[in-house]
């Protein structure tokens, strides 16, 4: 039963590790460790964190299988890993960079604890579980090099992912952009950061699939996301 934990002590020093990603993970996250208490039993969730322990484990069929700890900034919850998930995802379980675990809620005694569905990297998760994406922008303040800027972003993120454009126009509302489909994306933080950087705060929304456990054919989000 192999038994690993990861060293935290250099946080004190150097702040939370998970501090730079934060923006990007409560974009994907239904919420935050410290509030899953917060959650109903059975109940499909979305949380995001780093891997700090790993303990594996045989199952009564002898298959592998682990019981992890994630943690986030606000708290850290048991993470069960069962052998059909460990089988797609056991290469992340020792990995130091922000994951994304989707999974059920098992609330008991001790508190909330997650049954795995799915670990993936944030990157993956970003393009796993984003619907679309729509960017706004100020039509008195959008030029045409500017709208040609934004297309070759796009271009440069090309995927799968739908993108909407919206112009608005002071008083007079708004006017949806038919974009061709050949322009839809693959949303990753860098293509978040990048077009921040070209369309501001508001100009970019980004719409996420709702959670949902397919293995257990429960749907549905917990109550309002609770982030700190």
């Amino acid at each position: 039963k192999p038994t690993y934990e990861k060293e935290t002590v250099g946080s004190l020093l150097t702040g939370h590790p998970l501090e730079s990603a934060m923006d990007d993970i409560k974009r994907v996250v239904d919420t935050d460790i410290e509030h899953l208490e917060g959650w109903r039993d059975g109940q499909p969730v979305r949380v995001g964190g780093l891997i700090q322990q790993v303990k594996e484990h045989k199952s009564r069929k002898g298959d592998r299988m682990a019981f992890t700890v994630l943690e986030d900034m606000t708290s850290r919850v048991e993470v069960i890993v069962f052998p059909s998930t460990f089988e797609q995802c056991s290469h992340l379980l020792g990995s130091e960079e922000p994951l994304i675990v989707l999974g059920t809620v098992q609330q008991g005694e001790r508190g909330a604890k997650i049954i795995a569905e799915s670990i993936d990297r944030l990157a993956d998760a970003f393009a796993k579980y984003t619907e679309k994406t729509i960017i706004r922008l100020q039509a008195d303040k959008t030029s045409r090099r500017h709208m040609e800027e934004i297309k070759e972003m796009l271009y440069s993120f090309h995927g799968k992912v739908p993108v909407h454009l919206t112009l608005h126009f002071d008083g007079r509302g708004e006017v949806d952009i038919d974009i061709l489909k050949d322009l839809a994306i693959q949303p990753t933080p860098d293509f978040l950061h990048s077009m921040t950087g070209l369309c501001g705060k508001d100009g970019l929304q980004v719409h996420m699939k709702p959670t949902e456990v397919k293995r257990r054919n429960k749907k549905g989000r917990g109550p309002a996301r609770q982030i700190s």
